[in-house]
């Protein structure tokens, strides 16, 4: 078994970093990307995501329901249409945050400064002993 990941905030399980992980892996798709930032906030239907990315409403829905099985679309059926909305609207955020990152990575840079004391010290292999300790 592996052991979880800690930080100073917060313990994450794994099942919550599974959960995480296959949700990335929904979002991570191009076409899934640009449905979730023009939907943004709003509620469209089927019909009107699939003009928007220029795509067929046959091809559209199978995307809608890759993000629909990870909950991050809900829906709201009016009459005979189904409307889609971003459940939660820290992703579209985490979206945006995602593209500063890395549509432009080298736009902000870091700026490294000589380590602070103890930090000179940290090696690679001290690193794995830390990591093989919480094992």
């Amino acid at each position: 078994m592996v052991a979880p990941v800690y930080n100073d905030d917060s313990v994450f399980e794994n099942d919550d970093i599974d959960y995480t992980c296959q949700s990335l892996k929904a979002i991570c798709h191009p076409v899934r990307i640009e449905i979730l930032a023009l939907v943004g906030n709003n509620a469209f239907n089927v019909q009107e995501i699939a003009e928007l990315v220029g795509l067929s409403q046959s091809t559209t829905s199978q995307h809608l329901a890759v993000l629909r099985a990870r909950d991050l679309l809900v829906t709201r059926k009016i009459a005979n249409r189904v409307y889609y909305q971003v459940r939660n609207p820290r992703l579209l955020e985490f979206i945006e945050m995602m593209n500063e990152v890395f549509a432009n990575p080298r736009a902000t840079r870091t700026h490294w400064s000589r380590p602070e004391v103890g930090m000179a010290n940290i090696s690679r292999t001290s690193v794995h002993a830390a990591v093989a300790e919480r094992m």
